[in-house]
């Protein structure tokens, strides 16, 4: 009976880190926007998340289709 826990225990570790490198990679990507917003790198982090944005826009309006 011990497995079942084991191996949720390992995924919610795995899925951790994840999140904690996502966190990361998220505070960098704010400081080079707030450094300069007008540097060639903030605008390819800014036009990212505005496309996710607007994929997840797209998505929002065919579920209420």
């Amino acid at each position: 009976m011990k497995i079942p826990f084991v191996s949720n225990r390992r995924n919610l570790k795995e899925e951790n880190a994840r999140l904690f490198c996502k966190n990361i990679m998220m505070l960098i990507e704010l400081e080079t926007i707030a450094e300069d917003p007008e540097s060639d790198k903030a605008k390819q982090i800014i036009a990212r998340y505005r496309l996710r944005i607007e994929r997840r826009k797209e998505i929002e309006q065919a579920e209420q289709n």
